[in-house]
């Protein structure tokens, strides 16, 4: 289930699987993989797929319209008759639903011009600030005073939500004390976040 203390989000079940240790879900993500067990266990409760020649592309970036779809199936908050608001995103667009659905439940934002920018890859500072949103009810337990080195290139918005994840053990820095805001997210940076924050108890 989700952390406890999570509020504002419908509460359901999570399969229980067994250890994943000998098990290769994707040929890219070995067991010794540093975010094995976060795909396996979204792939393993539909939240994440992989591609139809069976890897993972871990390292691939991931757009803001495939992190939307994530995080409302994480969270369990996908409605099919949300509307989405945005100059570049249509109805018969694959991810109308999710994007419409993420900015319905507060997730996301979109741009000044009135657009998403979809396929536009999306950096570990606006995934901190989107998670955050998600859990920012949730008792997190910061037990860090680090202020990142490259403190300054943190946007403004998503500012709390880098250093109270950073502080709960659920996002790290990138070496020499960086965060690295502005880089562009990976699909198993996402899946690890994403898992320690909702599910890893």
């Amino acid at each position: 289930v989700f952390k406890s203390g999570m509020t504002n989000a419908v509460v359901y079940t999570i399969k229980v699987t067994e250890s994943y240790v000998g098990k290769t879900l994707f040929s890219d993500i070995p067991v010794e993989h540093w975010a094995f067990e976060a795909v396996g266990f979204l792939s393993d409760n539909m939240i994440i797929s992989g591609y139809l020649d069976g890897t993972f592309k871990p390292n691939k970036n991931i757009t803001r319209a495939e992190f939307a779809k994530i995080i409302v199936s994480a969270m369990k908050t996908v409605d099919f008759e949300a509307k989405a608001e945005f100059s570049d995103v249509s109805e018969e667009d694959w991810f109308a639903p999710f994007v419409a659905s993420a900015y319905k439940n507060g997730y996301i934002t979109g741009y000044p011009d009135g657009s998403f920018r979809p396929n536009a890859n999306i950096s570990r500072a606006d995934i901190c600030a989107v998670i955050y949103r998600c859990i920012k009810n949730t008792a997190l337990e910061n037990s860090s005073n680090t202020v990142f080195a490259d403190d300054s290139t943190i946007p403004n918005y998503a500012r709390e939500g880098v250093y109270a994840l950073a502080g709960s053990g659920i996002v790290n820095g990138m070496g020499d004390n960086r965060f690295a805001p502005l880089e562009n997210a990976t699909r198993a940076q996402a899946a690890k976040i994403i898992y320690l924050a909702l599910f890893e108890k």
